[in-house]
């Protein structure tokens, strides 16, 4: 039975990996300037094209290809961490409060004019501003919840309302900054509904940096998370530190968030709606779960984003949006599925 799931899940993981690549085909082609697929097939078997199309490929469309792809897929694996990490299947990267600090630390740097004064590397003002505001946050959050634990200790419940707490607070913040900046406000609001236009070489490298190391890491622990979603008291019959466990996956997850907000802005119930899709599919097992969500969260980001900037192309709309528009109303769903599972 076990080699037979495990060959269905590899059937599955190598079927998303076709269509995931299809798709990114598909994004390289299509936009504000049109690319023959002919040029990407050029592209793809190592012959010549021309300089425009080429320039147009590898400093626009690849990087925010790669982007978007991996960006969708971090932001999945999170939701799908702390969903089973904090037992609760309506947690996505946003509950933490570390997307809101991320956010606001962005904000402040718009705001203030530094945008652009602490530039370096090919990273903007704001991608600083975001990754402290996220670690400011974060360290604030866990301290406050070992602080409100019992005997010193975190706990679901503490971390949970320590987050939602702190994101209505930073949330009442950026709109304080924005309302008395009303000149900055519609970059601070463009930037906070989430897009990928301002995807660099280097951002896309720094996203696949983070990728390849955490990555491993999370798929190492996936077995002990399995065994923690069945409870404390099991967990620590198999020699696992539940505490521990959890400040491991949170520390993570605020990392790889940190850097997703402050590289695109804030792209919404992307990992919320993933890991449930991927629990649609039959998968149970986290490990193989981590690796559906790094490709569907991939993909949905990807056309998310095909579609932000070829429905008004040449004008585009925040990716964000698009996905809201998905995730609202499967968020309200949902809720209204655990009232009657209460009832």
């Amino acid at each position: 039975m076990k080699s037979y799931q495990n060959k269905s899940d590899a059937i599955k993981i190598t079927i998303m990996l076709f269509i995931l690549a299809a798709a990114m085909l598909f994004a390289a082609e299509f936009g504000a300037a049109q690319v023959k697929l002919s040029d990407i097939v050029k592209v793809v078997s190592g012959r010549e094209i021309a300089s425009n199309i080429e320039t147009i490929l590898f400093k626009v469309r690849l990087p925010r290809i790669i982007t978007g792809v991996l960006v969708g897929g971090l932001l999945s694996v999170c939701g799908c961490l702390m969903q089973a990490i904090l037992k609760n299947r309506m947690a996505d990267p946003s509950v933490m409060g570390i997307s809101g600090g991320a956010a606001l630390g962005a904000t402040f740097v718009i705001v203030t004019g530094l945008d652009y004064s602490l530039s370096f590397i090919g990273f903007s003002g704001r991608f600083v501003g975001a990754v402290l505001g996220a670690s400011i946050t974060f360290v604030f959050i866990m301290t406050v919840a070992f602080t409100a634990g019992k005997r010193g200790q975190s706990s679901t419940s503490s971390t949970l309302l320590a987050g939602i707490a702190v994101s209505s607070f930073t949330s009442a913040m950026i709109t304080v900054l924005m309302a008395l900046n009303k000149e900055d406000m519609e970059r601070a609001y463009m930037w906070m509904l989430g897009s990928l236009s301002s995807s660099s070489v280097s951002k896309s490298l720094l996203l696949v940096v983070m990728t390849i190391i955490f990555i491993p890491i999370i798929l190492f622990i996936a077995p002990q998370i399995d065994i923690l979603k069945l409870g404390s008291t099991t967990a620590s019959t198999y020699g696992i530190n539940s505490n521990r466990l959890m400040c491991i996956v949170l520390t993570i997850s605020s990392i790889l968030i940190a850097v997703c907000v402050a590289d695109c802005g804030i792209i919404g119930f992307v990992g919320l709606i993933v890991p449930h899709i991927v629990s649609f599919a039959g998968i149970k097992r986290m490990r193989t779960k981590i690796l559906m969500c790094l490709i569907c969260g991939g993909l949905l980001v990807l056309i998310a984003d095909t579609i932000a900037r070829t429905i008004i192309a040449p004008s585009e709309l925040p990716v964000g949006a698009i996905t809201s528009l998905i995730g609202a109303p499967y968020f309200i769903v949902q809720l209204l599925k655990s009232r009657e599972v209460r009832k």
